[in-house]
């Protein structure tokens, strides 16, 4: 899988005047540091904007519209909520089975999906038919001759029948998506601001802990499909689970704590990874073409005083 390179640019005057506490008391401050904020202060500061093409989200070198096309092919043009449960008809075979047999309905009564089929099985699987059609045809000659058999004769029409459940049923239970790799480095990130924001963490297993660190954000998509997305932040353990919904166009990143190993593994370099996972997939949205379908947008947060050492 490709890598990508991301610049990051973390600037310290956005930390700063991120939030603008009111309530300083001056008699707390000590000769060796200054505190901005109390436990109550949020401060947030962007971390990186990531981009992700349509070719980079593919599988087996076969990008997401081309998958999502041809499943549209195998599946009935009617479906409940407007949408394929591409999860569900992995695991529930009765789901699956109602699916491929509206599509071979539909197939005796529509010649825009018999030409979808045919011309699909013409172009990727026309010798799984080699033996129930004549062959040295054109597209044309085979069209015309697969609509024939599959409308006019009925031995044929259950063979013809048989093997596009079978194509169908293999290919819809084998969707996925290859995990995403992207190498985020580069973070111009004076020392002194990482040791301001790791400073006065509240170390792991701190009972009501209040200066933390946290990495959030969210995850815009144009696709037409509800994916899953598990990212992970190698080399550190940081890692989430989040659903991107092809009905909401912008999507929450939950938030994860960041430790002071983690964010200095972060200024030095990080490589993302992002197993993803097709959920459902809505035929009836139109494919965006703007090239960057999901678009990550990373941010840290700071919950709790900053500690500014003079």
């Amino acid at each position: 899988m490709r890598m990508r390179n991301f610049p990051l640019l973390l600037l310290c005057g956005i930390l700063l005047t991120a939030c603008v506490d009111n309530d300083y008391d001056l008699l707390d401050i000590d000769t060796d540091d200054v505190t901005i904020g109390n436990d109550q202060s949020t401060f947030t500061l962007p971390l990186a904007t990531i981009r992700i093409g349509t070719g980079e989200i593919a599988e087996s070198g076969a990008d997401i519209r081309t998958i999502l096309d041809e499943a549209k092919i195998w599946l009935p043009t009617r479906l409940e909520n407007d949408c394929a449960d591409i999860a569900r008809l992995q695991r529930d075979g009765s789901y699956l089975d109602k699916l491929l047999s509206d599509l071979v309905t539909e197939m005796a009564s529509s010649d825009a999906k018999m030409r979808a089929v045919t011309d699909l099985i013409w172009d990727c699987y026309r010798n799984r038919f080699s033996s129930l059609l004549p062959g040295n045809q054109t597209s044309e000659q085979f069209y015309a001759a697969f609509k024939s058999a599959f409308r006019d004769d009925a031995t044929l029409r259950g063979q013809l029948s048989a093997e596009i459940r079978k194509l169908a049923s293999e290919y819809l239970s084998d969707m996925k998506i290859d995990d995403m790799h992207f190498e985020v480095s580069g973070i111009d990130l004076d020392d002194d601001v990482v040791d301001m924001l790791a400073d006065n963490l509240d170390p792991e297993g701190t009972v009501d802990a209040r200066n933390l660190l946290l990495l959030t954000g969210t995850i815009e998509s144009q696709l037409p499909a509800t994916l899953t997305l598990d990212p992970r932040f190698a080399p550190t353990d940081i890692t989430c689970s989040v659903e991107v919904d092809a009905l909401r166009p912008t999507n929450v990143i939950p938030e994860m704590r960041v430790y002071e190993a983690d964010l200095r593994q972060i200024v030095d370099r990080m490589d993302i990874v992002i197993p993803a996972r097709i959920e459902k997939y809505y035929p009836g949205i139109d494919f965006d073409d703007a090239g960057h379908p999901i678009v990550i947008k990373l941010k840290l947060i700071k919950k709790g005083g900053l500690k500014l050492n003079l």
